[in-house]
């Protein structure tokens, strides 16, 4: 007797949170997260979903959608494009009736020059590894195919998709604007996105690259803005990356990641007044998560934790065990949520004791499975005889419509026939 697939709920388990317990750190940012870039799980914030202005952090959304959309598009990063005047109209002091895009002669860029030739591959290293915002204007352009505006329309839907809930972004580069603005729950969605590009973690570990001669230049090089990966008082040998960013309304801002022992973690760090100090919280609250040692505890224990499910036509509950202990390992200071399900896989009645009946699955919020054990009947489960003629008349085509009266019969005459063999066995006439 075959089951369909389908799972069971256990409620006591629903979403539950293990003992977790707070990094203990202080942040002089204006908003902090720090987030397993695996899981997602939060270790620490501080106001992560103040709105803030993100300046140049904008940037690792740009490159995140640059390359989705090439790779949506079949394109290549071998593609050459030409830098529009467009793309490179600077201002010296932008104001709101200028273009959400139009750069500052003051802010960072790789020094673009009009109709210069150059790869989609140069662009993005020149916008995440030299911050240039000439190269996020001329991406844009390329990629939205002549418009930064309706490109900044596709990523701002883009990011709400991925679940960016709360960013909205007028440029690609980040340079002030009163309605561009993200918080720091949504930017480290954002980088932990990122990460999971090749190209992406590759750039943004690097310290410099060397831009090759175009049309309008010669080759120049690419230095990386963020200390954490350079030789110096700011060094830190377990840093991957990723962004920095500055504008005087938005102040010192980075997103970094390091990794441990294979356990990658992403900081995003807001709001400050200087980058010495930034850039050493960033180590910090790295250190402290580093530091912590993994916890292991017991969900469920083999042979002591039942499982019940009522079988059709089953003399008893089906109650089924593990044989095998189910539990989870974690760091003190990520809370894990879990859902524990039974995927119960009933086999044709009679059951035996210790066949196989189905799955305990440990799935996250997000669904995912985390660990999967099977569960084994406790004991046997017998079949009615109703169950028994009912199958039986199924067996020989006998419809059961109408064949109530049949299996009545059935069923007196079975009772008969042991009656009678029951009295026989006492020596009975």
């Amino acid at each position: 007797m075959a089951v369909p697939f389908f799972l069971i709920l256990l409620s006591f388990l629903a979403f539950c949170p293990l003992i977790s317990k707070p990094l203990q750190v202080k942040s002089a940012s204006t908003s902090t997260l720090l987030i397993n870039a695996e899981t997602g799980a939060i270790l620490y914030q501080k106001d992560a979903h103040k709105r803030s202005y993100p300046a140049s952090l904008t940037k690792i959304a740009t490159a995140l959608y640059v390359l989705h959309e090439l790779e949506r598009r079949g394109g290549s990063l071998n593609q050459k494009v030409q830098a529009s005047p467009n793309a490179l109209m600077t201002f010296l002091n932008p104001t709101s009736a200028t273009s959400s895009y139009c750069l500052d002669r003051t802010g960072s860029s790789i020094g673009l020059k009009k109709g210069e030739i150059i790869s989609l591959e140069d662009l993005v290293y020149g916008l995440l590894l030299a911050s240039g915002n000439d190269a996020a204007n001329v991406l844009a352009e390329s990629v939205g195919e002549g418009s930064i505006e309706q490109f900044m329309h596709r990523l701002n839907l883009f990011l709400q998709e991925q679940g960016a809930l709360h960013t909205h972004f007028v440029n690609p580069h980040g340079l002030h604007h009163q309605n561009h603005w993200s918080t720091a729950y949504d930017l480290g969605l954002i980088a932990r996105l990122a990460l999971k590009h090749p190209l992406i973690q590759q750039i943004v570990k690097t310290t410099q690259r060397s831009c090759p001669k175009t049309n309008k230049q010669h080759s120049r090089l690419f230095i990386q803005t963020n200390k954490l990966l350079k030789p110096g008082p700011h060094f830190y040998s377990k840093a991957i990356g990723i962004k920095t960013g500055y504008t005087s309304q938005a102040k010192y801002n980075l997103i970094s990641a390091a990794v441990d022992r294979g356990r990658i973690l992403i900081a995003v760090t807001l709001g400050y007044s200087n980058s010495c100090q930034m850039f050493s919280e960033a180590t910090q609250l790295f250190e402290a998560a580093f530091a912590e040692i993994p916890i292991s505890r017991l969900l469920f224990a083999k042979g002591d934790n039942h499982f019940f499910f009522t079988v059709s036509g089953g003399k008893t509950r089906l109650e089924a065990m593990l044989k095998e202990n189910l539990s989870v390992q974690y760091y003190p200071a990520e809370e894990p949520l879990f859902q524990a399900h039974i995927d119960w896989q009933i086999p044709p009645l009679p059951i035996p004791q210790g066949k196989c009946v189905g799955n305990l699955k440990l799935l996250d919020e997000r669904g995912t499975l985390l660990k999967e054990l099977p569960l084994f009947a406790s004991r046997e489960v017998e079949q009615t005889r109703y169950a028994y003629l009912k199958e039986t008349l199924i067996q020989y085509g006998i419809p059961l419509k109408g064949s109530f009266f049949l299996l009545l019969v059935l069923l007196l005459l079975l009772k008969f026939l042991r009656s009678k063999k029951s009295l026989s066995g006492k020596g009975l006439p």
